[in-house]
């Protein structure tokens, strides 16, 4: 008979047991060792398969792609007053961001194409000119030329609605939030040599924007079109999913305790929701997450089963027999509700065994926190109304005691901002129904610019016009990143924009704590 400590150890983390049948069951201290070591084992493999993924040699195993594994800003190609912060620096996880000082400011990625179906994204953080393209390694940056101004370089310039140096066997297209602008230009020379097309960005004076060459899943991905930046191994994301599933389950733990008769009647629990005399979360709420964190437990333990059955047929190719796979799940997709609250002090035990690998994630992978942490955070808050920000806090609560202190602050800081990077590219500021009246007028100007856009259609002034200039107004479809990590039920943000990121924002730093760190 388990104990309640082992009956939720077992719920939080369903790793496959290493118990042999038939003998007696281990005590909770062996028991904790046990998980524990499975998790880090987990650990482990992850690490050593995004090692791998980094030792592999310029353009070795990628066919038609030619650099280093993690794809950066190449700074000896920077022009003089352009400045690059985030992962090419090394100083943090945070975006690639790019600003010019002064002049026209041009600088090339250290990895480049040469033959299949590319993608990277441009994330633009000002109004002015931007030339953003592909170019060669050699093409010469200038306080006046960039990106589009020398033979086979190829750029869109979405301010003056221009595209650059058209040429007379491959293609360039440019989207606009996963709108398709046309084929800039057709019949791209495909060089010889070795030589091969570099993503290449310029700016003028003033001018701030974000790339993501595949460092973090693309906003709005492109069927058929890979990117630069290959997404993280199969083991690193059964890690992924292995440690958020924990963090899901440590919740549900929590607010399935709400619903019972400790918080029962609808009444608000002050265990679980904030601090500081804010709402907690009532019985109702926790109902309501619940359902939503088992859709996306489910949607975890279906990836899981899918990578698995993928590394059996992979071993099964190499001529293997069986493969064994350490997997971040203990098989099938159903998925139990959960056990008995195992009292606080277990509970406290088992978020610190979690809180340890939070802290990993954290300071190892951007990837985690969009592809994995943000759905975790949107699911418990909500899309639609009425948002579960007495459950959002509770999250962020169970965080605090995961983690130290100074693990928490630099969670609060990067979940802000990712809410934040996500919440700054939807179309609306203002929640639902807040305002009728002013969203029709906001309707209406959207419609005047969709004629505005097709009567610019093809004027290149110039310069040779797309054939689409002006996509229907930002954010009308869901960014690429949620449907790609199971959470199906964003389907349209057209009306909702970006309240769901600043709502669930302003509930996590109704936290005390929260808003010190915040601050």
């Amino acid at each position: 008979m388990a104990t309640p400590l082992q009956a939720a150890l077992d719920y939080v983390l369903p790793l496959a047991s290493r118990t042999q049948p038939g003998a007696p069951p281990p005590a909770d201290d062996e028991h904790l060792a046990a998980a524990n070591f499975r998790l880090f084992d987990l650990n482990a493999e992850a690490r050593d398969a995004l090692a791998r993924q980094q030792r592999a040699g310029p353009g070795r195993g990628v066919r038609g792609r030619v650099g280093p594994p993690k794809v950066a800003v190449d700074l000896a190609s920077a022009t003089p007053f352009l400045t690059v912060s985030g992962p090419s620096d090394g100083t943090s996880l945070a975006p690639l961001s790019l600003e010019s000082a002064q002049g026209f400011s041009s600088c090339r990625a250290n990895t480049a194409v040469v033959s299949g179906k590319w993608q990277y994204e441009v994330i633009l953080r000002s109004h002015g000119i931007l030339q953003l393209g592909w170019c060669l390694r050699d093409t010469p940056f200038t306080i006046n030329n960039g990106v589009g101004d020398a033979p086979d370089s190829y750029a869109y310039d979405g301010k003056r609605m221009k595209r650059w140096n058209p040429a007379p066997v491959g293609t360039i297209t440019f989207y606009r939030n996963g709108v398709s602008l046309g084929t800039a230009f057709a019949n791209v020379r495909v060089l010889q040599h070795g030589a091969a097309y570099f993503p290449g960005l310029s700016l003028s004076q003033g001018e701030r924007c974000d790339v993501n060459f595949g460092q973090s899943p693309f906003v709005h991905p492109v069927g058929g079109h890979r990117p630069l930046q290959a997404p993280p191994p199969p083991a690193a994301e059964g890690y992924f999913r292995a440690v958020t599933s924990a963090l899901a389950r440590l919740l549900l733990l929590r607010l399935r305790r709400c619903a019972g008769a400790a918080c029962g009647g609808g009444r608000a629990c002050a265990g679980c929701g904030a601090g500081g005399g804010a709402a907690g979360v009532t019985a109702g709420e926790a109902a309501a997450v619940e359902g939503r964190l088992l859709e996306f437990l489910r949607a975890a333990r279906a990836a899981d089963a899918a990578a698995a059955a993928d590394a059996r047929a992979a071993h099964a190719a190499r001529g293997g027999a069986d493969a064994h796979s350490s997997g971040g799940g203990s098989g099938g997709t159903d998925e139990p509700g959960p056990p008995d609250w195992p009292g606080d002090d277990a509970f406290a035990l088992l978020a610190g065994l979690v809180g340890d690998h939070l802290l990993w994630l954290l300071e190892h992978s951007e990837w985690w926190l969009h592809a994995h942490l943000l759905p975790l955070v949107l699911r418990v808050h909500g899309l639609e109304p009425p948002h579960a920000g007495g459950a959002a806090r509770a999250l962020v609560q169970l965080c605090q005691v995961a983690v130290p202190a100074e693990g928490f602050g630099k969670l609060v800081c990067a979940l802000g901002r990712v809410l934040g990077h996500y919440a700054s590219m939807a179309p609306f500021q203002r929640p639902p129904g807040a305002d009728q009246q002013h969203q029709g007028q906001q309707a209406q100007q959207a419609q005047q610019q969709d004629k505005a856009g097709a009567a610019a259609t093809g004027s290149g002034g110039g310069a040779h016009g797309l054939q689409q200039l002006l996509p229907p107004p930002c954010g009308r479809q869901a960014p690429g990143v949620f449907a790609a990590t199971g959470f199906s039920s964003i389907s349209q943000l057209s009306h909702t924009g970006a309240y769901p990121f600043t709502s669930a924002l302003a509930a996590i730093v109704a936290l005390p704590d929260a808003a010190s760190a915040w601050a």
